[in-house]
């Protein structure tokens, strides 16, 4: 005689258990359905999914926008402004220190001397002897901002790889889902010249097939809405 697994038996308990109790809930969540809309309580609803609204974003706007909005980038973008603003200063020590002095007197004291006099002049200090400290200073300065400007541009590819990434998902994504579409669309031509067993096959195989279809449908909103969280939009 054939031994059954017991292990096996209660899997198919608890199956059936919670198909009963999700056809259950199907057909009171139905019932009020129909209540809502005023409509008999044997009426049938079928639920026809959307159809999605697909857009089309060209890789390089993307870029663009998501190089203009990235806070990574805009740190590195001043980042290279203060190097180039701190290697200016540097050079400024180059220029002689000037100084221009002037000042009025009155004299009602001395008679040799003019009664009232002004004057003014220009006072100019410059280091000739350095050292090369001036060149060594200019020269590190030099090389901070060189390297905000080659961190940014590692910045700014780094970014643009991460975008392209996100746009070659989001293409893929909306070529699956409609793929998927199309082979619903060919099951449902094909159910008409099946027999009772056959539409019973064909009726499981679109079940697999719209399972897939809406989680297609589903990666492409979240590879969409990557792509425009990259682009700085909400």
């Amino acid at each position: 005689m054939p031994v059954g697994s017991i292990d096996g038996d209660e899997a198919l308990m608890g199956a059936t258990k919670e198909l009963e109790t999700a056809t259950s809930k199907v057909k009171e969540l139905a019932a009020s359905l129909d209540e809502l809309l005023g409509w008999p309580d044997d009426v049938q609803v079928e639920l026809v999914p959307p159809e999605p609204r697909f857009e089309y974003i060209p890789l390089g706007q993307v870029t663009e926008k998501a190089l203009a909005a990235n806070p990574e980038v805009i740190e590195a973008e001043q980042t290279v402004v203060k190097g180039r603003a701190a290697a200016k200063i540097q050079k400024w020590f180059y220029v002689p220190t000037i100084a221009v002095m002037g000042g009025y007197a009155y004299n009602n004291a001395v008679p040799l001397l003019p009664r009232d006099f002004s004057f003014i002049g220009l006072v100019g200090a410059y280091n000739i002897f350095d050292f090369g400290k001036r060149e060594d200073t200019i020269k590190g300065a030099d090389a901070q901002a060189e390297m905000a400007e080659l961190g940014l541009e590692l910045t700014k590819a780094k970014v643009a790889a991460a975008v392209k990434s996100s746009h070659l998902e989001l293409e893929h994504s909306q070529q699956l889902s409609e793929l998927t579409r199309r082979l619903v669309s060919d099951i449902e031509l094909q159910k008409a010249s099946y027999d009772e067993n056959a539409a019973d096959m064909a009726a499981e195989r679109k079940a697999k097939v719209e399972a897939e279809m809406f989680q297609a449908d589903l990666d492409y909103l979240q590879a969409l809405a990557n792509l425009k969280t990259l682009m700085g939009e909400r």
